[in-house]
Order: structure tokens, then sequence, then C-alpha cells
């Protein structure tokens, strides 16, 4: 996978994607796997913005039971079982729990009304799984099993627990970047870093678009990059970017909120993600946060504010990251968290509910998908704009989004509705011999389930890099698995320009925390002999890793 600019504009294609989040790379991925040719631009690195902003966790939909929104939760339950067959060493099954207390919609009554039929709805969440990701029945556990699973929340009006699995994908990133990796193989031009600067239009036809290229940074020199069809596929930079088209327009209905989630460096959770409500007087209702087990820390969200302005301009300010905290210790008393246990801060514009609020009250996130045909709307052409709201469901808004692409460019409904083919690296048949495989290849077995964890299948071509150099396949440093050849992978095979994408999208370097200093020292030697950097090139990097708002406190 290299990054070509020059053959954006070598043709017309049949659609052009603006936008590299997860729903954009997946709609990349689908519409080339359906024939067309396809572009996408990104502005600055795949799945580094919104898309980055997650908990990791790969909803079933048993949260639209409440609202009785059935399509919703076949929709989640299929495609969680999808990401689970795409991408098995990426992604798998997650134990959950919530206390259950009173009579209520809480209760154990009820709540097991619910999880009853949530377990006949998803009836078939385990077809086509191998057994070690199958996803169990939903059941009512007891206040014993609550305590055994959650110690420090002996709260006498807990009656219970309700049990239920979603899934869990250890990384994000590498997930995006599996869907990317596929719409090039199926034959998409795709690049980070270049990002569009006005539309090409004649008369009421959108033609394609005018763009620079980030990384050599010659605005005189703009690229040209022409499509039949043109998709605004930017998130909560929709508007921004429907404004380049110099004319007033539709638009999708949303606002902006400022999600944050933390990682911290307590394990507080080490079995099941758990549900706790946070409750203040004054408050009408309770405030939910989920604490999510992950790579031996706790991961928790979400926080949310409106955020008003630019989505480029998201600043977490120290009466954020307090306010958070507050909350969780409402939630969880017994944790006693302080701000000096957050070792990493995740920060994303997400798309909000535009209803009125209360100016104190929490924004409501967006819970249904939006794709608007501007030929319907507004009389223009060739452009579409989608906003998506949930990582679960991106493949299938993708789908829905090529359909209606199909049909502009009349075009056989070539949707895949086969069972869907794995992600690079996820052809696997069996996990545990895979592991075998690496040990057997002398890799220690950490490092054996750290490679195929993170790579799947293609951690043969990460070892290939190492066998040039023995030094390669050794940590970075204290604390990391992370090694050398995957730097080089990253920066040979997955079109990392800078040392923030291989730090936090292509490894797991920095993802949980703030990275040593002499890993982050290798790292940097590595991509200067690599990239050929001189000596400013090089300080500009480390400044900038340095500087990254992501880690609040040393480690």
């Amino acid at each position: 996978m290299t990054r070509d600019i020059a053959s954006l504009t070598e043709q017309e294609f049949d659609i052009l994607i603006i936008g590299g989040g997860i729903h954009g790379v997946t709609l990349a991925r689908e519409a080339a796997l359906a024939g067309l040719s396809v572009a996408l631009v990104e502005k600055s690195d795949f799945c580094s913005a919104t898309s980055a902003n997650s908990l990791k966790i790969l909803h079933g939909g048993i949260r639209y039971l409440q609202q009785a929104n059935l399509p919703r939760v076949r929709q989640s339950v299929i495609e969680r079982r999808t990401l689970l067959q795409m991408a098995p060493h990426l992604v798998s099954p997650l134990p959950c729990a919530m206390p259950t207390y009173g009579h209520g919609m809480k209760g154990k009554e009820i709540m097991f009304c619910g999880l009853w039929a949530y377990n006949v709805l998803s009836g078939d969440r385990n077809q086509g799984l191998p057994p070690d990701k199958a996803i169990p029945n939903c059941r009512i556990g007891s206040r014993a099993d609550w305590l055994a699973i959650a110690p420090g929340l002996d709260n006498p009006s807990f009656t219970g627990t309700a049990l239920w699995h979603d899934a869990i994908t250890s990384n994000t990133e590498r997930l995006g970047l599996g869907f990317v990796a596929a719409a090039v193989q199926a034959g998409a031009h795709v690049a980070n870093y270049v990002e569009v600067t006005g539309f090409k239009k004649n008369g009421r036809d959108v033609t394609g678009v005018t763009a620079i290229d980030r990384i050599t940074n010659q605005p005189n020199q703009p690229l040209t990059i022409r499509a039949k069809v043109t998709v605004n596929n930017t998130g909560t930079w929709a508007k921004h970017t429907l404004g380049l088209l110099g004319e007033t327009v539709t638009t999708p209905q949303y606002r902006c909120a400022l999600a944050m989630n933390v990682v911290l460096r307590k394990p507080l959770m080490a079995t099941h993600a758990v549900g706790l409500t946070a409750y203040k007087q004054g408050w009408k209702s309770g405030r939910l946060f989920f604490f999510v087990p992950w790579r031996g820390r706790t991961m928790v969200g979400t926080y949310l504010r409106p955020h008003n302005g630019n989505p480029d301009e998201i600043k977490i300010t120290p009466e954020d990251l307090q306010a958070f905290v507050a909350n969780l210790n409402l939630a969880y008393p017994a944790a006693q968290l302080t701000t000096e246990d957050v070792a990493f801060i995740q920060a994303g514009i997400m798309p909000a509910s535009d209803k009125e609020v209360a100016p104190e009250s929490e924004p409501s996130l967006l819970n249904q998908y939006q794709i608007l045909d501007h030929s319907k709307r507004d009389h223009i052409n060739g452009l579409i704009s989608v906003l998506g709201v949930k990582w679960t469901t991106a493949r299938d808004v993708a789908q829905r989004t090529l359909k209606a692409l199909l049909t502009k460019l009349q075009r056989p409904q070539n949707v895949q509705t086969a069972p869907p083919r794995p992600l690079p690296g996820g052809d696997i048949a069996d996990l545990s011999a895979l592991v075998n495989e690496a040990i057997q290849s002398g890799l220690s077995e950490p490092m054996a389930r750290h490679l195929v964890g993170e790579y799947g299948t293609e951690f043969r071509n990460v070892l290939r890099i190492g066998a040039t150099n023995p030094l390669w396949l050794k940590p970075l440093g204290e604390g990391t698995l992370v090694t050398g050849a995957e730097i080089i992978f990253a920066l040979r095979e997955e079109m990392a320009q800078t040392m923030t994408d291989v730090i936090l999208r292509r490894t797991d370097l920095g993802t949980a925390g703030r990275p040593s200093k002499a890993a982050l020292t290798n790292v940097a030697v590595i991509m200067a002999r690599e990239l050929g950097w001189n000596a400013p090139q090089l300080d500009k990097e480390l400044a900038t890793i340095r500087a990254l708002p992501c880690w609040p406190n040393p480690t």
C-alpha cells in the first residue's frame, strides 16, 4: 500500500470519497469490491479524528431494545458478527455487566424480559463464527455475581447483575487501516494528507475536486481529481466541506459535541466491561459510563459537552478532565480517582442532535445515519453527503450508500451479500495455531501473541523485515512489545508519514500511555533513516510528539 498522488489525477473515477474516517474507508472497500473505480482522500491520517475516539466496543444493539428499535438491533447484531468474521485477530467477544436495582427499568424483572427478547432477536448472532468468537446468551446474575465482577461496588440497593456480551477490538486504528488496505487490494486509489480545497463544477454538475498535498506542502500546485460522483464523507466536517461549493445547500442535521474517553492506569475491572451510572443532586437523570478492561488498564467513557466552532479546534481543558474524573468518582466511589490516574486521553468531535437543549445539558449523540443526495435536495448533480454515527454499523451504512451510488451511475446493484471476505491479515482458520506458528518461528510467546494480535497472518511480512536485522525484532523500549520491524512495515506498507501516525495509529506504542523516552528515540532514529529526514525535520517530529495533549501526565 503506497501513497501514489499522481494516480489520483490520471483518470476520471466513478466515485471520489472525501474523508478517510471509518465510514469513508468502509465505503471505499465496498465500492471497489462492487467493481467501481474509486479514489479516497483524507486531509490528515486515516481514522485519525472522530474515528480515533472509541471505547473499542462493537455494540450488538441491545441498547436499542429500550427504544423498541428492532431494525437497529438486527443491523447491529449482523454487523458485529461480520466484524468478528472479517478480523478475528482484532475483534473478540467482550463480557459486559450492569447492576440491577429496584423494580423499574433497571430491576431484575424488566431486565430479564429485555435480555430474553434480545436472545431471541439475536438468535443467528454466531452463524459462521468459530467457537472462540461465539457470543453467549444474555442472562440475569445474582448479587454475588455482581460483587465478583465489580469489587468495591457493594451498594446495598444492587440486587443482581445483567450479563451480556458485545465485542471489543483491541486496536480500532488497525481495524480501520484494514479496511483501507482491503480497498486498495480491490483496486481503490487512496491517499492520506490530501486536503480538498474546492469543488470542480460544470454548471450544476460536480465533476470532482481541487486539492493540495499536505506532505509536499505546495499550495501553488493544486491537484485536480475528477469523478462522476463525489461523496462528502467528512463526518462533523460535512458542513465545512459543503461550504466549499460556494452556495447554500442542504446539509446533514447535527450539532457538534466534544466526546472524551480516558485510559486509567488502574485496572479497575479484570474481566467485564461494566456500565455504571453517576448520580448528582440536581440532575434529572444519571449519566452512564462504561469501564472497559483493555491492555491491562481501564478505558472509560464517554464524557460529552457541546462544541462550538471548527471541528479542527479541539481543546481539552483542565476543567474538562476534572469534571470527567469527578463524574467517574460519582459512578465508582471506591476507585477514588484523580487526574493523575489518567494515562491517555481520547478526544473527538461527534455529531449530536440539533434539537434545542438547555445550556447545561449534556449533548445527545445522533443514533441514525444520514445520506443526502444533493441532486434531489439542491439540484446539484454528482454529489452525495453521508453522516455516519457508529463504528459498528459503518459497513452497513457503506453498503446503503453504495446502492444509491450504483443507481446514480446506472450500474447493476452489485452489492456483496455473501459472507464477507476477511480483511488483510484476517484469513485465519485457527488463531491459536497461528500463534503457535509464530512461536515456532523463534518468537517468545508474548511477542508471538502481540504480532499475531496486531497483524493476523500478515505477521509473516513483519518477520521478513525483521529477518534482515535481528535488532528490529527487539522491543523498542521498556513497557512495550512494539518492534522496529513494525515501524518499518508501517512506513513501507501502510502509508505512515509522521511519528504520530506510527505511534498512535499503526502500532499500539502510545495509545495506552506515554511511551518511554528510549522508545520515542528509537522510533525517531528508524524513521529518519528510512525517510531520509534531516536534523530540522527530525526535531520538528519529536517536538510534535512531545506536545501531544493525549498524554496528560508522565507514566
